[in-house]
């Protein structure tokens, strides 16, 4: 299995992918953007942590939809991927950065 292939694990506690974890207590911030590939875009989420340290998850990774699903269960006020992924994945080959989810944040 390559670093590539790692499957990503949402407990209550955090996320996990490979040897990586992040505790949801520990996250500060959650982005969305797109990087261009050249002939395709991968959608990413970049979780930033009080430490200013990030972890990023694309949707490649095995469990990364099972991940979208249950973030609002994890983050309160974290919205559901129909209201905001049309935004990230459209216009193709842009960047299209969403600031999806704050600690503290109101919720819409």
């Amino acid at each position: 299995m390559t670093k590539r292939d790692e499957p990503v694990a949402t407990t209550a506690g955090g996320v996990e992918c490979g040897d990586t974890s992040l505790a949801w207590s520990e996250v500060r911030e959650v982005l969305a953007y797109k990087k261009d590939l050249l002939t395709t875009d991968l959608v990413c989420l970049e979780f930033i942590t009080f430490r200013d340290t990030a972890v990023v998850i694309d949707e490649e990774r095995p469990g990364f939809h099972e991940l979208l699903r249950k973030l609002p269960n994890f983050l309160d006020g974290f919205p559901p991927a129909e209201d905001w992924w049309r935004q990230v994945e459209q216009p193709p080959f842009a960047t299209n950065l969403a600031h999806l989810w704050m600690r503290g944040m109101p919720s819409k």
